[in-house]
């Protein structure tokens, strides 16, 4: 872990047994709170985001929202927002994947999604990672990124 990521670190608490039992939640309201670390953090981000070629950020709900779309905007690019099933109001990609307490899936607008979701430079917050294994097929002229590794 960088040095900036261990300062950042105290401002993320762990949540015990939330959502469920032997879940540790990392919150990050203190880190949202103080408005020097949550520059910090945004600014490190697009440090990750710059250069690797991305015109769009995704940001998977609400903390992606929250973190992802400073970064988006801070960089020029586009972004993304990424929502749990049956949130978004028009027609959507839908990905489903395992958790450690159950299954959930996500769901993108296949019209914000279409230069961006299958890019392997699609930029996912980091230490986030798209779905391994789409459980459906993608919209029609559209296909999925590799798996990460």
């Amino acid at each position: 872990m960088g040095a900036v990521a261990e300062d950042l670190a105290r401002y993320i608490r762990d949540v015990a047994d939330f959502p469920s039992p032997g879940v540790a939640f990392k919150d990050i309201t203190p880190l949202l709170a103080d408005g020097a670390a949550w520059r910090r953090a945004v600014d490190a981000m697009c440090e990750l985001v710059e250069g690797l070629g991305a015109d769009k950020v995704a940001g998977i709900e609400s903390r992606g929202f929250v973190l992802g779309a400073p970064v988006a905007e801070r960089l020029g690019l586009g972004f993304i927002p990424v929502r749990k099933p049956g949130k978004l109001p028009w027609t959507t990609a839908l990905v489903r994947y395992e958790l450690e307490y159950g299954q959930d899936g996500l769901e993108v607008h296949v019209d914000a999604a279409a230069s961006a979701w299958p890019s392997s430079t699609t930029c996912w917050p980091p230490g986030v990672r798209p779905p391994r294994r789409p459980s459906c097929s993608p919209p029609r002229g559209l296909r999925w990124p590799a798996s990460p590794s």
